[in-house]
């Protein structure tokens, strides 16, 4: 409600995900109001503010680890029925606040459009059944639900939600037409070489997302893989990866690997030489999960065959203070003009040569970063390590952080400027990633990201 003498509005929110944000999830006055399958996360400040006679029902939604969950005032009432709640701080039972023990129990009394409007014919409606009413709710009283195209079970929204919300992502009919479970298959760009001569691998990569454990471990996967010579002869190999988990391995590489949900899984095909540049190559993967059977068919891929790529990030075209988010040729600086990041300087003494080039100067990052200031941006496109050259004059500590500046690794404190020290954080999968300081001021001198 615009203001607390505006009445009535009738709104629905479902499937959004509100990612640490601040209070107004909703904040709402004199409405009937219908929230379900929303994912809540690290919410701030006052997450759902219901005042000034406005009615809502929440259902199977997920507040995971939120603060301050429900509030209500004058007369505003909360209808709470099979959601989970992980809060830091919620209002319990109260006469505004009702967790429903079954789908269509009654809320208080003193709920009625309290319209002033002249000629308002809703004033006075009673608003105790505003759910299961079906002149104000669109409610399946045979079944004793709300009557709506599709509600996930709370327990899945946490899954669920982050698949389908926010631009860019899947939408909800390609998500339906997946199914319980989402298969993509996709072939790296970098290839692996042990000499000038031989070519020892050239890698796969599959995902499964919408996916827990409980089908993990009864997961199988199959890989097909059909190699065609130029000349026409085909040769094919069908490999089986059974019990799928969290760090397999299969010939010393590991082939799975979780996050938020998603498993990714990467196969090798081994014994490449030079001869096979140029050959083309079709991979085929049947995953049965809880005997559900999913395929997934690469489009033909061409053999090419050269060395491991390495992207290397110096420093040398900062000349100047960075005083906003400043774009160069294969990175980005995030500064604001009160965070700035300068350049400094290298000693002759302290100069090293990296990929034919002498590096002479850094920049200074000069207190603990944040997503939008004080750190170094960059694109992996493929599972690499990340290498960098660092010092500072106290003992600080450098940090990689992924795209929702979440620190994954720490890497060793400086020991002093006399010494430019480097560190290679764990293997990363492709995605956006920051290197900032963890704390106070440090110096970056390079960063190195070999794929592997």
């Amino acid at each position: 409600g615009s203001s607390s003498s505006s009445y009535q509005y009738d709104v629905t929110f479902h499937h959004n995900y509100y990612y640490k944000c601040g209070s107004r999830l909703p904040f709402t006055r004199n409405s009937n109001f219908h929230i379900y399958n929303c994912y809540y996360y690290a919410s701030t400040g006052t997450n759902m503010q219901i005042y000034n006679t406005a009615y809502a029902f929440i259902e199977n939604c997920y507040f995971d680890n939120t603060n301050k969950t429900f509030t209500t005032s004058n007369n505003g009432v909360i209808k709470l029925y099979n959601n989970i709640v992980n809060s830091t701080s919620y209002v319990g039972a109260s006469s505004t606040v009702v967790y429903a023990s079954t789908r269509d129990e009654e809320v208080t009394n003193t709920c009625t459009n309290k319209s002033t409007t002249s000629g308002d014919s809703a004033a006075g409606t009673s608003y105790v059944n505003f759910d299961t009413d079906s002149t104000l709710f669109y409610y399946d009283s045979e079944n004793n639900k709300s009557d709506v195209t599709r509600m996930d079970d709370a327990a899945d929204v946490k899954t669920v939600v982050p698949q389908l919300a926010g631009a860019g992502l899947m939408t909800l009919s390609e998500y339906e037409e997946a199914g319980a479970v989402k298969l993509t298959l996709g072939s790296s760009v970098g290839t692996y070489t042990e000499n000038s001569t031989e070519y020892s691998a050239y890698r796969v990569v599959g995902m499964l997302t919408n996916v827990d454990d409980s089908y993990v471990s009864a997961a199988t996967i199959q890989l097909s893989i059909e190699t065609e010579t130029k000349a026409g002869v085909t040769s094919s190999k069908q490999y089986d990866v059974t019990t799928l988990y969290k760090s397999l391995t299969k010939n010393g590489s590991t082939i799975c690997a979780e996050a938020d949900g998603t498993y990714y899984f990467y196969f090798n095909i081994y014994g490449l030489t030079e001869a096979y540049d140029g050959y083309s190559f079709t991979v085929t993967a049947n995953v049965n999960i809880n005997d559900e059977l999913l395929s997934k068919t690469l489009d033909t891929y061409t053999i090419s065959l050269g060395e491991a790529e390495t992207t290397y990030i110096a420093f040398e075209e900062v000349t100047s203070d960075v005083t906003k988010s400043t774009e160069y040729s294969n990175y980005t600086i995030n500064a604001t003009s009160e965070k700035k990041v300068s350049v400094s300087s290298l000693s002759s003494s302290l100069q090293f040569d990296l990929n034919g080039e002498t590096i002479t100067s850094g920049i200074a990052l000069g207190g603990v970063g944040a997503q939008t200031y004080r750190n170094v941006e960059f694109t992996v496109s493929d599972n690499a390590t990340i290498k960098v050259y660092y010092n500072g004059g106290e003992t600080r500590y450098l940090a990689l952080y992924d795209s929702s500046y979440t620190k994954l690794e720490q890497a060793t404190g400086t020991t002093g400027t006399s010494v430019v020290q480097n560190y290679t954080y764990s293997t990363v999968s492709a995605g956006t990633y920051y290197i900032a300081s963890a704390g106070s001021g440090i110096q970056v001198y390079a960063i190195v990201i070999e794929y592997n």
